[in-house]
């Protein structure tokens, strides 16, 4: 029997762990407002599914739900989940997007690991923390929007993403202090915030890939050495 297609009765409150990992032919999954949470691994391994939409009434998404779902190009969250847990979406090689809820605070550990196919990712404000290779080897990915002042990169957070080059800094701050570059210094493309209106000493220090940054005409001060070493 090749299960291809599954409308879970409303009468289900919870799946649970690994309920349907490994169902190598499943294209199609329906999940009932009823549902509050998905447990780990629930879908690991459905290589055939495609879409999935997750309805507003889950709480809690477990770790590698949609570990090496290598089909599922295309996943809605209208939940009001706060955490993306530990490989829920690693080796999902065919998602081209993502859009993380507003309400997320922490991205965990290889969460988006061998997304190859990714290609933009927006950090919403609430993040807090973005863990260990929670982006490791998305080597699709060419464009990342956050706000890099008030979000936690952990190592290795975006390790082998060697498309990435283009950072959205969504901030509304209005001063740039010295930043720490570290986790995402292949970055040639930087876009300010038009709320600046000063860019303080070293801001921009030792970043010898940057090729382009947009200066607003808000700014006023440019502080001693800002872009010294931007050999580029």
């Amino acid at each position: 029997l090749k299960l291809k297609e599954i409308n879970i009765p409303s009468s289900v409150t919870s799946i649970d762990s690994y309920a349907f990992s490994g169902c190598l032919s499943l294209i199609q999954i329906t999940i009932p407002l009823s549902v509050r949470i998905i447990g780990s691994g629930a879908f690991s391994g459905c290589s055939s599914l495609s879409k999935m939409v997750i309805p507003e009434s889950v709480t809690e998404i477990g770790s590698s739900t949609f570990s090496g779902c290598s089909s599922l190009f295309q996943i809605k969250i209208q939940s009001k989940i706060d955490i993306i847990e530990s490989n829920t979406f690693s080796g999902c090689i065919s998602l081209i997007e993502f859009k993380i809820p507003e309400t997320v605070k922490h991205i965990k550990q290889s969460a988006f690991s061998r997304c190859t196919s990714l290609k933009e990712i927006i950090i919403p404000a609430t993040m807090i923390s973005i863990e260990q290779k929670a982006f490791d080897e998305c080597s699709s990915l060419n464009k990342v929007s956050m706000d890099i002042f008030n979000t936690k990169i952990e190592k290795d957070s975006f390790q082998k993403c060697d498309s990435l080059k283009k950072l959205i800094i969504t901030s509304s701050i209005k001063s740039i202090d010295k930043i720490n570059f570290e986790q995402i210094k292949q970055i040639s493309n930087i876009i300010l915030p038009s709320t600046i209106t000063s860019i303080e000493n070293s801001a921009f220090s030792g970043l010898s890939n940057l090729m382009y940054i947009n200066l607003p005409s808000s700014i006023s001060s440019i502080g001693s050495g800002a872009f010294s070493g931007c050999s580029s």
